[in-house]
């Protein structure tokens, strides 16, 4: 969990959306691995204080299926309490937490499924709850009553906790915390398309806006293709040299950014870990 997340979270519930709302709902799909023993979280003494001054402040809902087992369920709980604070109180978040074993197949931990509606004056994919904030999207007949779906795989022995002790298995808190940003909207509309990078659709995400690179270019300006190949786009977000950044050219707000394009990691992760 990083602890300039939260920044980036005021950046994109204070933007401004035009109301040419197509009615197609868009699916963005978000693929996560982490490592055993090498993740864990470090509450800061505001993320504590915040916690248990829990009035005022925003609800996430957790839908979970049957089988989800109790280190799941306890991780996805954990991470909810800590991103509510940061929410409006009448802010909400439907999540919908299940278990598959086909993951595996993908070398997946976690699969974020999170539902964006498109919006046709601004060329951009909202995520359904940032909609929600802004009041806009009401009438839109939506196919699922969640925001975002997370998947986790059932071939993973999960533990969770919030702490710096290290896990011998991997930590359900760490991933629910990414997978809750995911449906917050801190996820890019670039991934792979079989062998060259794409934008998802015709339709960038607010992330986007937020990712420039060393040169001061900004991945909004490379032009929409859709999920056609986009070598400009793949100079972009694949630098030989240089980084990109979210916000801001600081050593905290650096993207992971490798020469070869990673669903896994590239635009996903911010290089400096801190606290939340």
């Amino acid at each position: 969990m990083n602890y300039y997340l939260k920044y980036m979270l005021v950046l994109l519930l204070s933007c401004s959306i035009h109301h040419c709302i197509c009615s197609q709902e868009v699916l963005y799909t978000f693929e996560d691995n982490y490592q055993t023993g090498s993740t864990y979280v470090i509450p800061s003494d505001s993320a504590h204080f915040r916690r248990v001054k829990t009035m005022g402040y925003g609800t996430i809902r957790c839908q979970f299926d049957d089988d989800v087992p109790a280190a799941v369920r306890h991780g996805v709980e954990k991470a909810a309490g800590v991103w509510q604070c940061y929410l409006s109180n009448e802010d909400t978040l439907s999540l919908r937490v299940m278990m598959k074993n086909s993951l595996s197949n993908n070398n997946c931990d976690v699969v974020t499924k999170v539902i964006y509606i498109p919006i046709i004056e601004d060329l951009t994919s909202y995520p359904k709850c940032l909609l929600r904030h802004h009041g806009i999207g009401q009438d839109v007949v939506i196919s699922e009553d969640y925001d975002a779906a997370i998947s986790f795989n059932s071939d993973v022995d999960w533990g969770f906790g919030l702490g710096e002790e290290l896990f011998s298995k991997k930590n359900a808190t760490f991933a629910a915390l990414r997978s809750i940003a995911l449906a917050m909207g801190f996820g890019s509309s670039v991934e792979t398309r079989s062998r060259y990078v794409a934008f998802r659709s015709n339709y960038s995400s607010p992330f986007d806006k937020l990712i420039f690179s060393e040169s001061g270019d900004s991945l909004s300006q490379i032009p929409m293709t859709g999920s056609l190949n986009n070598p400009d786009l793949n100079r972009f977000v694949c630098p030989d040299n240089g980084y990109l950044y979210v916000k801001e050219m600081s050593e905290g707000y650096k993207l992971y950014a490798p020469p070869t394009f990673e669903n896994h990691r590239s635009l996903k992760y911010l290089t400096k870990v801190s606290h939340p």
